[in-house]
């Protein structure tokens, strides 16, 4: 029974990423009414991509192991947007009009360029990447056998499913959706010339529709954690005064209070990043036309945040793993668990990482004028001026 178990469990992360392909299947489909099979091959082929560009980063750049992983991720998106782009705009377009027999014909081949350069990318390069994110989780077992997966096999199937659930709830909560809808019941809904300007449209509302969710999450928090300051003044005023009047302390209050410290500073980064209040040394940033300037936060937010974070997070997951199975404990005598500590470092990055998603859907927004700026840009003098005008009508009152 357990080997039947494990071999369930092996299916597990296969049929996680079928059912990522099979969803993508649907939603063209959806749209085009064809079978569109260049898109499995476009999903496998940059797949590849992601491979290459790793190897390539850890044996020829030297970059770590996240970092590898990292920048093939990015590798495999960019030229898959690319590639995208360059088959919709120079090969479908030109066929929506044909019959449903060219446009088939035409997937297949492509499907065959496709796959015939991906295997012959993977059989003339030596690729090699030491395991990652490897370690053992344990679902059931007996005297001789052990029903395992891996971390990384874990957290595939729970971002496949993360993703799934968040696409088919935007589908149901937003306009994009129902357009989605309403163009797959009806064929004629709709023109093609004005289903690719709406289906834009729709989707980046789509967008916007999860980033006023994030902004919601990271606000609610931000604020409630802002009371765990206080929390940690009124701890650390305790310890002084027991310390100074009783002569007696406490190591695990002592690290209570840096525990609330940290957990304020942690879990509030994201809100603070939603506020654009982060500190930053301005020296060209503020001569630039507000669009250079837009163009610079979100160049700075996809090729310097979201990697980081990104690290941070897949970085944080085994370290509070094994803290929290090992029992770690506090290195001072009386002092608390270390893993709560841990925790909540996760979280906070992980928080960061879903504004940073905020934060390029908005900036991507307000570029293309649909929405206005919730952070507009004012310079040091700028704040200075308006201080002493807000100063002086405080006097005058």
């Amino acid at each position: 029974m357990l080997y039947f178990f494990q071999q369930v469990l092996n299916g597990l992360h296969s049929g996680a990423l079928y059912a990522l392909l099979a969803f993508g299947y649907v939603l063209t489909n959806g749209i085009l009414h064809r079978t569109n099979l260049a898109y499995g091959a476009l999903f496998a082929f940059c797949g590849h991509t992601m491979i290459l560009t790793a190897a390539f980063g850890y044996q020829a750049l030297w970059l770590t192991l996240f970092a590898s992983v990292a920048l093939g991720v990015v590798a495999a998106f960019l030229y898959a947007a690319l590639l995208s782009h360059v088959l919709s705009r120079s090969i479908f377009e030109p066929l929506a009009a044909r019959s449903p027999n060219a446009i088939v014909v035409t997937t297949l081949g492509i499907l065959l360029v496709l796959s015939e350069a991906s295997r012959i990318a993977a059989d003339t390069h030596d690729l090699w990447l030491p395991p990652m994110l490897a370690q053992t989780i344990v679902f059931a077992q007996n005297a001789s056998f052990k029903a395992t997966l891996t971390l990384i096999q874990l957290l595939d199937c729970a971002a496949v499913l993360a993703a799934i659930s968040l696409a088919a709830w935007g589908f149901t909560h937003s306009s994009f959706g129902r357009s989605w809808r309403a163009v797959s019941d009806d064929p004629n809904a709709t023109d093609r010339e004005p289903a690719r300007s709406d289906t834009r449209e729709e989707c980046m509302a789509g967008l916007l529709a999860l980033s006023r969710a994030i902004d919601r999450l990271n606000e609610f928090i931000g604020k409630w954690v802002s009371w765990l300051i206080l929390l940690a003044i009124l701890v650390s005023a305790a310890n002084a005064v027991i310390r100074k009047v009783f002569d007696m302390s406490s190591n695990a209050w002592l690290e209570l209070q840096w525990y609330l410290f940290g957990a304020a500073f942690m879990l509030a980064a994201a809100y603070t990043l939603k506020q654009n209040d982060h500190i930053r040394i301005d020296i060209v940033y503020g001569m630039f036309s507000r669009r250079v300037q837009h163009w610079i936060d979100l160049f700075g937010h996809v090729f310097f945040l979201m990697p980081f974070v990104t690290l941070m997070v897949v970085y944080f997951v085994p370290y509070v793993s094994l803290s929290y199975r090992s029992g770690e404990m506090s290195n001072n005598s009386g002092g608390l668990i270390i893993w709560p500590a841990k925790a909540i470092l996760l979280a906070g990055f992980f928080l960061l990482a879903l504004q940073g998603i905020s934060e390029i859907i908005k900036k991507i927004a307000i570029m293309r004028g649909q929405m206005d700026d919730p952070t507009p840009f004012i310079s040091v003098h700028e704040q200075a001026e308006l201080e002493a005008k807000a100063l002086v009508e405080e006097v005058r009152s």
